[in-house]
């Protein structure tokens, strides 16, 4: 991903406050189809207002990949400034990534984290996250859905990594077939799959396990069926291709009975 600031201009000194407005309201729009991400930023000085983000692409804010929400706030802008908006790229942003640029993907999974800005959707060739307005065929209403199942995941994430209270509650959100933020993921999962017509899988996270012996005979936690790889696919070490599941070994052996029976 990259560092950006995107300039405008407003047509005189009195349309600065609705031109503060305008951006903050296109924003949004923008971050909804994946152009930039949720962290940004909007200043003035005199009759300039910038934008300061991170988006996925160089060419990003570039309105061929403007939606019908993206176009209608440019629209309003443009009706604003003094000139066209200026995008300036200052260089790539620090452990982010690089995106997508496959022309075909032979499968797409969720991925995210409580420090990831970028996509919740990765590539399942080159493992690279998919910004949204790459993906033909993905509904707005799917966007929403996978905003609002990334900021829930991310939250609970929060609480596994900052360990204490909702420790153990926010890592069986993560990890377990049957919690609410799988049931969320899942229903998720389903509509993506009519909509992109590929093979979408769901990834469950795992950090706990009893053994090293023990993790690499774990069975998916959906079928029942065997589903270790024969050798990792990226960070990934088991998928069901029934069940559209992925997951990884646990990095971590805890000895404890508590401990075995809470993350089995």
């Amino acid at each position: 991903m990259f560092n950006a600031e995107v300039r405008f201009v407003a047509r005189h000194r009195g349309l600065t406050e609705k031109l503060v407005e305008a951006v903050w309201n296109y924003a949004p729009a923008l971050r909804r189809n994946g152009q930039l991400a949720n962290d940004y930023s909007v200043s003035r000085k005199g009759t300039k207002v910038r934008l300061v983000c991170i988006i996925p692409e160089k060419c990003s804010m570039e309105s061929r990949f403007h939606d019908v929400y993206g176009k209608a706030a440019l629209r309003r802008l443009v009706r604003l400034t003094a000139g066209s908006a200026v995008t300036k790229v200052a260089g790539e942003a620090e452990d982010t990534g690089l995106s997508c640029l496959c022309l075909r993907r032979p499968s797409v999974h969720f991925f995210t984290n409580f420090l990831h800005v970028a996509s919740p959707l990765g590539c399942g060739g080159c493992r690279r996250t998919i910004p949204f307005y790459r993906l033909r065929g993905l509904s707005h209403e799917s966007r929403d859905g996978l905003l609002c199942w990334q900021w829930a995941y991310q939250a609970c994430d929060d609480l596994f990594m900052h360990t204490g209270f909702g420790e153990r509650w926010g890592y069986g959100q993560l990890s377990r077939l049957d919690s609410g933020l799988t049931a969320e993921g899942l229903k998720l999962r389903g509509q993506l799959e009519n909509e992109l017509k590929l093979p979408v899988f769901y990834y469950l996270h795992r950090y706990w396990g009893r053994s090293e012996a023990a993790e690499r005979k774990r069975r998916c936690p959906g079928c029942g069926g065997a589903w270790l790889l024969p050798k990792p696919d990226g960070c990934f070490e088991f998928r069901c291709e029934r069940c559209r599941l992925l997951s990884s070994q646990a990095p971590d052996f805890k000895s404890s009975a508590t401990t075995n029976r809470l993350f089995r």
